[in-house]
């Protein structure tokens, strides 16, 4: 298996803020507080055919989750896989 070193994602002037959602059942936001270690695990894409602009929100919004909770000095844990059908 190949790995990619990580990248440095450069530092922000200010205090981050506090990642929000929305929550369906509510109707309403509410912060995710995962406390000062965060945790992701990413189901990847599992593309059947060419790959599309449509594969990569996955990795868009999953990346802005993490780089939220960089900001917010928190140390994060990120794993996503991607299937190879093939």
């Amino acid at each position: 298996m190949h790995a990619w070193p990580a990248s440095e994602v450069p530092a922000l002037p200010g205090e981050g803020r506090d990642l929000r959602i929305h929550d369906t059942a509510t109707g309403g936001l509410v912060t995710l507080d995962p406390g000062p270690v965060a945790r992701i695990y990413v189901c990847g894409i599992t593309p059947y055919d060419a790959t599309h602009m449509g594969h990569a929100a996955t990795y868009n919004a999953f990346d802005l989750v993490q780089r939220v909770w960089l900001d917010t000095k928190r140390q994060v844990h990120y794993v996503q896989n991607v299937t190879d059908v093939d």
